[in-house]
């Protein structure tokens, strides 16, 4: 199993999309951020399947500021990623994010920092460090995805963020499609930018949490990640929809 692609195509950005939660409704009341834990199961290709299993969680400190975290096992490898933020009004405030991946012949840490009071957004990816002017526009590549939360709660098809992706901002960009193979009971959210192949988030329309995330290039599935049960506010869900045979069903 290449350890770069398990950084760069799987963790880095899958769980950081699988990490949406709400409800399509019209906005009523202010979006407010839901504890929750998901366990999820993970395969991703390169000849053979490889197995991850993870968690992600929301929860709320003692102090009031948030944490998404998320952790995954597979064989040989380690992963662990978190952002702390505040949520103030009906947005996000990031103050920090870390992520940390070991695996064979491949270790990597990553951390963002957000500070207002210096004028800067540092990013440090090992040993490399890239200063930007602070801007309240710009988040890091977890804790954003309560803002796609949001938009949807407002009853908005598509979202537009900057995130700071590794040393530099890029723009990501997320549109509700329909999709014909979309299984029943399911919400189909389609990430346009960065475009890194077909990649399709489904939610759970019962529940609103999200259910399947899947990437295919050129006609071949990369990876597919499943949550095989969750809870939110402490109600228990289960029986999620999934996409029908992703290895033969792709877009």
């Amino acid at each position: 199993m290449p350890a770069a692609l398990f950084k760069r195509r799987f963790w880095g950005t899958v769980l950081t999309a699988l990490l949406l939660t709400s409800v399509f409704s019209l906005p009523v009341v202010a979006y407010e951020p839901e504890p929750f834990e998901l366990e999820l199961e993970g395969f991703f290709y390169r000849g053979l399947a490889v197995r991850v299993i993870g968690t992600q969680t929301l929860e709320q400190r003692s102090d009031g500021s948030w944490r998404m975290e998320v952790t995954a096992r597979g064989p040989f490898i380690r992963m662990e990623e978190r952002s702390d933020f505040r949520w103030e009004g009906d947005t996000l405030v990031p103050l920090g994010y870390r992520y940390s991946l070991r695996a064979p012949f491949e270790r990597e840490e990553r951390r963002v920092r957000f500070q207002p009071e210096n004028n800067r957004i540092r990013a440090e990816v090992n040993d490399r460090r890239t200063d930007h002017d602070y801007d309240p526009d710009w988040y890091d590549p977890l804790s954003y995805t309560l803002l796609l939360a949001r938009d949807m709660d407002r009853g908005l098809n598509g979202s537009e963020f900057m995130v700071v992706d590794r040393h530099n901002a890029r723009q990501y960009i997320f549109e509700q499609i329909e999709h014909r193979r979309a299984p029943d009971g399911a919400v189909v959210i389609a990430q346009q930018e960065p475009d890194r192949g077909d990649t399709f988030i489904l939610f759970d329309r019962a529940s609103m949490l999200p259910s399947h995330l899947l990437r295919w290039r050129d006609g071949s599935i990369e990876y597919q990640i499943r949550t095989l049960s969750g809870e939110k506010n402490g109600t228990s869900h289960d029986n999620f929809p999934h996409w029908p045979n992703p290895r033969r069903n792709a877009p």
